[in-house]
């Protein structure tokens, strides 16, 4: 039988960072995305069948004219979709952090602009319905997707499917009776870390176990070790993919991960690496050092409870790189979107500071 050829990719996020609003993704392509950029994204002659990625932001709305920090932070415009479509995704993960952030209605446009483009949702909590099977019958491949990331602006329950460990690997064995193939989506884990933590290790491994092929994670926007285990493959995060996150050369690391199947077993992978470039979309044609060499020295530190402590670094490296880049672009906020920010930063040390 032909082989299903796949590709899994990270973070796709179209709009202003939260810290670049005004000069970010979305303030470049405001008229959307040139087609040339959707031809672009793999190296050349690279074949798939399946595109997978993880869509952080909402693209419900024609366009966006407020100013406002609240408005432009981590939100698109519906015709990013048609990058998408051009780009050859089949399906995108919404089980994140970021996609209900501005509520239900930009959430729910969304979810039409997709499926008006033929790609599938993974990790809706509502309706379940067969857009998250991709294909058809002995090549077809079931995704499905959580979020384990706090609720972010918001309380109520969300749309989207949020972790259940209790659950989740009885889900994942009824799927892969009625599915050859079954891939799990994961939005989890400490931000800017390199390494996953223990629990992940074994949270992911029991997800093979239970029947998935391949485990893929999201949301540190960094790129993590790919583990082959039993017979299935754990890809514990792949960074950003498409993001104006630039300050960081470790968030500029990027890639695609390239898996084929046969008669519903993998028969062959490769994780190919490249680096973000200034124009916010992936490059796979320079030559890219080897991150895992980085992940190797980091696991060399690690010793029981030390893995708190290299996040936690991880995360204060980002927060110095992430102000230095604000003071370097300081003329290019309008005083509206820095007042945000600031206020922003209050409330969040201030919970920060009443939850320990």
């Amino acid at each position: 039988m032909k082989p299903i050829k796949c590709i899994f990719v990270g973070d796709i996020a179209l709009g202003d960072h939260p810290k670049s609003v005004g000069f970010g993704f979305y303030s470049r392509y405001r008229d959307g995305v040139p087609p040339d950029k959707a031809h672009a994204l793999f190296r050349r002659g690279c074949e798939h069948d399946i595109l997978f990625g993880n869509l952080e932001f909402t693209l419900g709305t024609a366009e966006l004219t407020a100013a406002s920090h609240e408005e432009l932070n981590c939100r698109g415009i519906a015709a990013y979709a048609d990058f998408l479509e051009q780009a050859g995704f089949n399906a995108v993960n919404i089980a994140n952090n970021h996609i209900y952030q501005h509520g239900i209605d930009p959430f729910d446009k969304t979810l039409k602009v997709l499926a008006d483009k033929g790609i599938g949702i993974v990790g809706l909590g509502r309706n379940g319905g067969s857009s998250n099977i991709v294909g058809t019958g002995d090549r077809s491949v079931c995704f499905l997707g959580w979020s384990a990331r706090p609720r972010q602006g918001f309380s109520d329950k969300p749309p989207y499917r949020e972790f259940d460990e209790a659950n989740c690997y009885g889900e994942i064995a009824e799927a892969a009776k009625a599915h050859p193939i079954v891939c799990v989506s994961l939005h989890w884990g400490d931000e800017f870390i390199e390494i996953p933590s223990e629990d992940e290790k074994r949270i992911a491994r029991r997800m093979i176990d239970a029947g998935a092929k391949v485990v893929v994670g999201h949301h540190p926007h960094v790129m993590r070790e790919v583990e082959e285990y039993g017979s299935g493959l754990i890809a514990y995060s792949l960074g950003n993919f498409i993001c104006d996150m630039i300050w960081n050369e470790s968030t500029r690391k990027t890639g695609y991960l390239y898996v084929e199947f046969t008669d519903g077993a993998i028969s062959k992978w490769e994780i190919v690496h490249g680096r973000i470039g200034d124009d916010y979309f992936p490059d796979f044609d320079g030559t890219v050092p080897d991150p895992f060499d980085t992940y190797k020295q980091l696991y060399s530190k690690l010793s029981g409870s030390s893995y708190d402590r290299l996040a936690r670094h991880a995360l204060r490296r980002h927060q110095v790189l992430t102000l230095l880049h604000m003071l370097r672009n300081c003329g290019k906020y309008r005083a509206g979107v820095w007042r945000s920010m600031l206020e922003g930063a209050i409330k969040s040390r201030l919970t920060a500071n009443h939850q320990s």
